[in-house]
């Protein structure tokens, strides 16, 4: 959930000027893949609002925001929310099978 400031952001007459503004500039097609999106687009802030304060940066600041559609815009989301995430190193499972061991010994030894 968004924290309330940066709710209120968006939900400001002046981000609706804004957002007009970015769709324009971008001849309301997606900044990504170029397809059209109309005003169904959105307004992506490259560095993100939760980090905008901490750089210095305008929320409604231009040159930080991108007009992307929303499979797009959804990617760049998650990959940005989970950058973090490691992956669980995989682990090969096996079924323990009674003689395994003797069996993979005869078999080194056989070649």
């Amino acid at each position: 959930m968004p924290h309330q400031s940066e709710k209120s952001t968006i939900n400001t007459a002046r981000w609706q000027r804004v957002r007009r503004a970015l769709a324009l500039r971008a001849n309301f097609r997606c900044e990504c893949c170029n397809c059209f999106t109309g005003m169904a687009g959105q307004g992506d802030h490259i560095v993100s609002r939760a980090n905008c304060a901490a750089q210095g940066i305008d929320p409604f600041d231009m040159r930080n925001l991108q007009w992307l559609c929303a499979s797009c815009h959804a990617k760049r989301t998650n990959a940005e929310r989970f950058k973090k995430h490691e992956p669980k190193p995989k682990q090969r499972r096996r079924t323990p099978v009674k003689g395994r061991d003797a069996f993979l010994t005869a078999i080194q030894a056989a070649q």
